[in-house]
C-alpha cells in the first residue's frame, strides 16, 4: 500500500469513528461477537492482539465477559479509533500500526482476532506477519457478521477508499493460513449472516 493510500484510509477511518461506536452499541452484534469468543474468555490465558481493531468492539466484548484488559494490545491505523478505544479500555494497551507491519517479536501472542477488518489489508502480508507474531498452539479467528460476497457488495457501494477492500472466499483464506503453519479448525459461512475461520498455529 503506498503512503497516498495509506493516508486515503486513515482519513476514512478517522471520520468514521462515530459509526462504529454505534455499532459497538448494538446489543445483537455484542451478542453475535460473544458468542463466537465464548472459549477465549472462558480460558483467559495469554495476550490478545486485536487487528484493525477500531473502537474495539470485539476486545469490549472479551472484557464484558471477564478477559483482562491487560492482556489486550489493539492496533489500528487511526488515531481516533485507537483514542476511543483506549477510552472504553483505558487499562487495555493501543498500538498505531498497520496490520502488514506489526511493531512485535516473534511468538508474542497466544490470540489473534481480526473483526470486521480482513478486507482491509493486504492480505499476504498481513497473514505473513500473523504467522509470524503468533505463538506455537496460538489461535487466530477472523469473523465479520456478512458473508463475503455481502461484505464486497457493500465496499462497492461505500465506493472509495474501500472500493476495492476484498474479503476472499474462506478457501483461499484457508490455504494463506496452512502456508503460515495454521491448522483450520472450524469455517462457517452464511449468507448475509456471517464469515468466520477459526484456526491454530502448529507446534515446532
Amino acid at each position: 500500500m503506498n503512503d497516498t493510500d495509506l493516508n486515503l484510509k486513515k482519513e476514512f477511518f478517522d471520520s468514521s469513528v462515530q459509526h462504529w461506536l454505534n455499532c459497538g452499541k448494538d446489543p445483537h452484534r455484542r451478542k453475535f461477537i460473544g458468542e463466537i469468543l465464548r472459549r477465549w474468555y472462558e480460558y483467559p490465558s495469554g495476550k490478545i492482539l486485536d487487528i484493525g481493531c477500531g473502537t474495539g468492539i470485539a476486545s469490549s466484548v472479551l472484557v464484558e465477559n471477564g478477559f483482562p484488559q491487560e492482556k489486550i494490545f489493539m492496533v489500528d491505523i487511526s488515531t481516533n479509533m485507537l483514542l476511543e478505544a483506549k477510552r472504553i479500555l483505558p487499562h487495555s494497551n493501543v498500538v498505531l500500526a498497520q496490520g502488514e507491519k506489526l511493531p512485535f517479536r516473534e511468538n508474542s501472542f497466544e490470540r489473534i482476532i481480526l473483526f470486521d477488518s480482513l478486507p482491509h489489508f493486504e492480505i499476504d502480508l498481513l497473514m505473513s506477519q500473523a504467522g509470524k507474531i503468533c505463538s506455537p498452539r496460538g489461535e487466530i479467528i477472523i469473523l465479520h457478521d456478512n458473508c463475503h460476497i455481502g461484505i464486497n457488495r457493500i465496499h462497492r457501494e461505500i465506493g472509495e477508499p474501500v472500493e476495492d477492500a476484498f474479503l476472499p472466499p474462506i478457501p483461499v483464506m484457508v490455504k494463506l493460513l496452512r502456508k503460515q503453519n495454521f491448522c483450520v479448525l472450524k469455517i462457517l459461512e452464511w449468507e448475509k449472516k456471517i464469515y468466520f475461520i477459526w484456526a491454530k498455529k502448529k507446534p515446532l
